[in-house]
């Protein structure tokens, strides 16, 4: 009897963040795409035997913007918000293309595989936004952080930005991945790292604040 999709089991993936950049380097694309290979190449070897999801981190990649963006005042700077939905497409475009030539290598190509940008339910209640404790970006003086109008910590780097830790609550597109990998489809999926921020107010989605939070949405991708 032949084996469908359903009848395979559901294999998540997560690569965090700094394993695209590896400890010593500059983080150049050649390099991140070089690291990224290792992983990539074995995810291919596997996805006849599972329906995959590929979570990512993505702390160094919007660290990078941000000093970037620190570096230029003759453009407008951009929300972090913006800038994770950057980086998740970005390395999702990374993923993708690095497992696409994996899998025409391996005579794999027939095999169906997407990007898709998410964003994540937490409680607007939650004690994590009153005590953020996850540092991002460039490192700044102690004069400098004194007049950012955003908290700081001091670290081995410098002063740097501090972002909340709320727990998930759910994925917005949490009906879109199911279909995706109930149809088999290699699924590059929910940034591991840092994702949009949403609470739920009268039925309808809105922005619970324009600043990034770092959080765990691989943790309720199970139970969905």
């Amino acid at each position: 009897m032949m084996q469908t999709a359903k009848d395979k089991p559901i294999l998540l993936i997560a690569l965090g963040g700094n394993a695209l950049i590896q400890k010593g380097q500059k983080g150049t694309i050649e390099e991140q795409f070089e690291n990224l290979r290792v992983p990539i190449k074995q995810i291919a070897k596997i996805s006849n035997d599972y329906r995959i999801i590929i979570t990512h981190g993505n702390g160094p990649q919007v660290g990078n913007l941000l000093l970037q963006q620190e570096c230029c005042d003759s453009v407008p700077k951009l929300p972090l918000e913006i800038l994770v939905a950057q980086t998740e497409g970005h390395i999702g475009y990374m993923i993708e293309s690095t497992l696409d030539e994996e899998l025409m290598a391996s005579g794999l190509d027939h095999k169906m595989l997407v990007s898709l940008i998410t964003y994540v339910v937490v409680d607007k209640h939650d004690p994590a936004f009153k005590t953020p404790t996850k540092p991002i970006g460039p490192g700044f003086s102690s004069e400098e952080a004194s007049r950012l109008d955003y908290p700081t910590i001091e670290t081995p780097k410098g002063y740097r930005r501090l972002v909340a830790s709320p727990k998930p609550i759910t994925i917005i597109e949490k009906r879109e991945i199911q279909k995706l990998i109930d149809m088999d489809f290699i699924l590059l999926s929910v940034a591991v790292a840092a994702v949009f921020l949403w609470c739920v107010k009268g039925g309808h989605l809105v922005v619970l604040m324009r600043l990034l939070i770092k959080i765990l949405p691989v943790h309720v991708l199970p139970k969905r």
